[in-house]
């Protein structure tokens, strides 16, 4: 049971198993590799949530070019999973962090039930073992720098899951606990992922940063050019 009493999550230890702790170790394997690849992007993603912050600040409705922790909760939709893989490999008190320090935006309601829980100032709460939805997103910010990059085909700039990027299926969802019956293929879904890694690797610096710059500017112009509220 949840119970929410100033903006901090409260819960009873009544733990249901979704998931195995061999399961788990997979699952941090595979967002591991997820994490390194996301770091390609350099910081795009932290741009994004400053630039996201001072458009809320100055009255810009949120809109699909904010970083997608505001307007995508992904602690609030998976809570009990994510209680309990996090009660499994941090213990009772890892919610400590996310009562303390998530950020505050006031009175202002975002969509998604955004901002989600584990979002601080610095970034996310949560080292390891995020709900699935939180590595899978390729948002449309970082699809711009891999279609500038030539690393996919063009196509419309928008927000979608690796899975269509790689063409194989992710297996995190199964391995949380979400999801029942056959787990997709790791090793397709592995070897996918770090073929096109290895892809933006040999992208030389200079070309990799300025498509991320590009990408920066494109961000900036859309938060700017957003309806006040």
């Amino acid at each position: 049971m949840i119970n929410k009493k100033r903006s901090h999550y409260h819960f009873t230890l009544e733990v249901k198993t979704l998931t195995n702790r061999a399961d788990l170790k997979r699952y941090r394997e595979v967002e591991r590799l997820l994490k390194r690849f996301f770091l390609l992007f350099g910081n795009l993603c932290s741009y994004c949530f400053s630039e996201s912050m001072a458009a809320i600040s100055s009255g810009i409705r949120p809109n699909k070019a904010f970083c997608c922790c505001l307007i995508d909760n992904q602690v609030h939709d998976h809570w009990e999973a994510l209680r309990e893989v996090q009660e499994i490999v941090n213990g009772p008190n890892w919610v400590r962090a996310i009562n303390e320090n998530s950020l505050e935006t006031g009175r202002r309601r975002l969509p998604g039930n955004g901002p989600c829980k584990a979002l601080c100032s610095q970034g996310c709460l949560l080292s390891s073992m995020r709900p699935p939805g939180c590595s899978t997103l390729v948002c449309s910010h970082m699809v711009f720098v891999l279609c500038e990059l030539k690393l996919i085909e063009p196509r419309d700039i928008e927000d979608c899951e690796i899975d269509k990027l790689l063409g194989a299926v992710s297996p995190l969802e199964h391995l949380y606990g979400l999801k029942r019956g056959d787990t997709p293929s790791e090793e397709a879904f592995i070897k996918a992922l770090l073929f096109i890694e290895s892809k933006f690797r040999n992208v030389p610096n200079v070309t990799r940063n300025s498509a991320i710059k590009a990408a920066q500017k494109r961000l900036r112009h859309q938060l700017q050019g957003g309806k006040k509220r």
